[in-house]
């Protein structure tokens, strides 16, 4: 059975034990003479040092500024979100309908297929770090036919949310699973 569904949104959150990497937060300079409003966007690492990409709050430009030059309490976010960061750019998603059996009826000389299905999601870490207490959130939207009357039909939205416990997901690994089971269903006339 070819159901009809049409993936409008799968979108994969990462929630982790730490602030937000779009979080606009005050930073300052390691001597105090100067503090400004941005968002770490990235954080590059060349051996033991570290560049913070800020983004002021006031321009939206995006600076390099080595994370020597800001104080030690910046200097500890940077590092913290350093990790958060390479992982998010590392994951890997990809979601798909998996395929489950389906029923037909034929009341009132119409035919209606149900099935039930989940989708499948898979994914890979290709950053270099862990994903050591990440949780992956997600929520799947896809639009179904509802049957109005004999012969018409509309389009009923519905979302699918949860979340996956990445925990232990090793760099350049993957991890598989599916979401719960969503009810599937057509309703055409009968041919001939």
């Amino acid at each position: 059975m070819k159901p009809i569904l049409s993936i409008s949104a799968a979108v994969l959150l990462l929630a982790a034990g730490v602030a937000s990497a779009k979080e606009v937060r005050e930073f300052s300079k390691a001597d105090g003479s100067a503090v400004f409003q941005a968002a770490l966007v990235d954080v590059q690492i060349k051996g033991d040092k570290y560049v913070a990409m800020l983004e002021r709050a006031d321009t939206k430009k995006v600076l390099a500024v080595p994370a020597e030059m800001l104080s030690e309490a910046d200097q500890t976010h940077i590092k913290e979100q350093a990790s958060v960061l390479a992982l998010a750019k590392g994951l890997q998603v990809h979601i798909a309908p998996a395929k489950g059996k389906g029923e037909t009826a034929t009341p009132t000389g119409r035919r209606v297929t149900t099935s039930e299905e989940a989708f499948s999601i898979r994914i890979r870490n290709g950053s270099p770090v862990p994903a050591e207490g990440v949780t992956a959130k997600y929520q799947v939207v896809w639009r179904k036919d509802v049957r109005v009357d004999a012969n018409t039909s509309k389009k009923e939205e519905q979302r699918e949310s949860g979340s996956l416990d990445l925990e232990g997901l090793a760099s350049k690994k993957e991890f598989t699973g599916k979401t719960q089971g969503v009810t599937l269903s057509s309703d055409r006339p009968n041919p001939g």
